[in-house]
């Protein structure tokens, strides 16, 4: 079974196709229990920081749906308009694997000079995490990058890319903020978190166009 997270906002309704197998677990903004994960700072990460509510041996818990795990279950977040074209037939190898959305090319630009090129005013702040992190120059120098916050992995790897960015970003979070900061800089980190600390395998990713509102 794959469990799907997928975040919406209030006035959003599922959109991703009904599959076998693949199991979509939605949380809207009303629906977060940790008040700051609602902020636009986190934007649709902070439903995936706020997404577990309680673990157990045999099962998870999220939200008010419970699920009784087999070790072949596989964990990740979707979007509502970009989601792994052949979902139902990915797999995994081991524990010890990511699936991540295929590499794009970034314009010419390398992953740390893309962000500064589209979010300028909030550049230092991701620097300063990446120097933290010490993530290696030629990582931060590469012109391609797996985006939009979407994995597939098993549930050691979603609860540990959770800890991973509650710890990483907290620090940086600012109530009076009115921009997507900290769902920028995650789109940036799953990227080198992934690529450090697992065996990276990629797929294509199908994107449903925007819908006006």
């Amino acid at each position: 079974m794959k469990n799907i997270l997928v975040p919406l906002a209030d006035n959003e309704d599922l959109r991703l196709p009904q599959l076998k197998n693949v199991n979509y677990i939605t949380l809207h903004t009303s629906e977060i229990n940790e008040e700051k994960y609602k902020h636009i700072f986190y934007s649709e990460v902070g439903k995936y920081l706020d997404s577990i509510q309680k673990m157990a041996w045999r099962g998870i818990m999220i939200k008010d749906q419970h699920f009784s795990l087999d070790s072949s279950d596989i964990f990740g977040v979707s979007q509502n308009r970009r989601f792994f074209r052949k979902i139902q037939t990915l797999s995994l190898t081991s524990k010890n694997e990511v699936i991540l959305a295929s590499e794009e090319e970034l314009g010419g630009f390398s992953i740390i000079g893309q962000f500064k090129a589209c979010h300028p005013i909030q550049y230092e702040i991701f620097n300063e995490i990446c120097e933290k992190l010490k993530i290696k120059k030629e990582s931060l120098n590469s012109g391609r990058m797996s985006p939009h916050n979407i994995f597939l992995s098993h549930l050691n790897f979603f609860l540990e890319y959770r800890e991973f960015l509650i710890d990483t970003l907290s620090p940086y979070f600012d109530e009076r903020s009115e921009e997507k900061i900290g769902a920028w800089i995650s789109e940036r980190l799953l990227h080198f978190f992934a690529h450090k600390y697992y065996k990276v395998r990629m797929s294509d990713i199908t994107t449903l166009e925007k819908i006006n509102r």
